[in-house]
């Protein structure tokens, strides 16, 4: 059975931790899975102006650390393609201000 799903090719998808969501301040969004795929890239939109941090665990053992941070312009889409290089097993985000925001990543 192994075999006959890596005959599929490499996972692919789309998903993430907001979608139009209200998020609070300062305030962890759950971890989400960004390991395994060898293309990763974010978007990132936001009804406020406000800062989004993006923090990831490179060991899988809940070691924490800031990756990125993105200037988000309310109602402005921000994308990101992660390096080639990156990698980390759970990624995770904060806003620095109350909003409704989106964080969806794309797997290739």
């Amino acid at each position: 059975m192994a075999d006959y799903l890596w005959g599929l090719g490499k996972p692919v998808g789309i998903g993430g931790v907001w979608m139009d969501t209200e998020v609070a301040a300062q305030t962890y969004s759950d971890p989400y899975l960004i390991s395994g795929y060898d293309k990763k890239s974010l978007r990132l939109k936001s009804s406020e102006s406000t800062t989004i941090t993006a923090e990831v665990d490179i060991s899988g053992e809940g070691d924490w650390c800031t990756f990125k941070t993105f200037k988000v312009k309310g109602g402005e889409v921000v994308e990101y393609v992660f390096p080639s290089a990156f990698q980390a097993y759970w990624i995770r985000f904060t806003t620095q201000d109350d909003a409704i925001a989106t964080a969806q990543l794309t797997y290739q």
